[in-house]
């Protein structure tokens, strides 16, 4: 059984670099702009990447590793969150369930990745699926949901067919109208 990204995730095997993951969850703001293959680790996906066929792709093996070691999952949500803050949002847990949002860094973050045709999209779009695939279907639709309220006022920008991509990256995501999240009232 090949499980690649279990034994990287489990610290037991480095990436095509040399690195671990807490290498990769340890990068600065610069090299997660200005690189791309820690992404690729971080987020795998079951198809090879044409530009790193070194780096391999996810086996079923570590699909269903994945869906069934919360330790795993834990360690995927920590890359999220930190490329959630890469790119100025966070993702919280309210009484409807968990909503990505803005935070206070975003007007400065989106400056590196909102913009036309930007190279931060597809790399939205990986996170989603890998995320998804890997049984974090609520973190998943958590991100549309809130590209889709970022749509709202940038839409000119990021683009429908972008919108469109995101959304169907998804498996079985519903189309709705986005809405703010509310905070509960204590």
């Amino acid at each position: 059984m090949s499980k690649p990204f279990v034994d990287f995730f489990s610290g037991r095997r480095n990436d095509h670099r040399g690195r671990t993951l807490d290498d990769l969850q340890d990068l600065d703001y610069d090299a997660l702009h200005n690189t791309y293959d820690y992404l690729l680790w971080m987020f795998p996906l079951p198809e090879r990447s044409s530009l790193f066929p070194e780096i391999p792709a996810l086996t079923d093996e570590d699909i269903a590793a994945f869906r069934s070691n919360d330790a795993l999952r834990m360690k995927l949500n920590t890359s999220f969150r930190i490329l959630m803050r890469f790119y100025g949002l966070d993702i919280y847990a309210m009484e409807k369930g968990l909503f990505v949002t803005e935070i206070p860094s975003f007007e400065e973050r989106s400056r590196i990745w909102l913009k036309t045709n930007s190279p931060h999209y597809p790399r939205f779009s990986r996170i989603i699926r890998s995320l998804a695939i890997l049984g974090m279907e609520k973190y998943a639709h958590a991100l549309v949901e809130g590209l889709e309220r970022i749509y709202l006022t940038h839409g000119a920008v990021i683009g429908s067919a972008t919108l469109a991509e995101w959304r169907a990256t998804l498996p079985a995501a519903p189309v709705r109208t986005p809405q703010a999240p509310q905070a509960r009232a204590e």
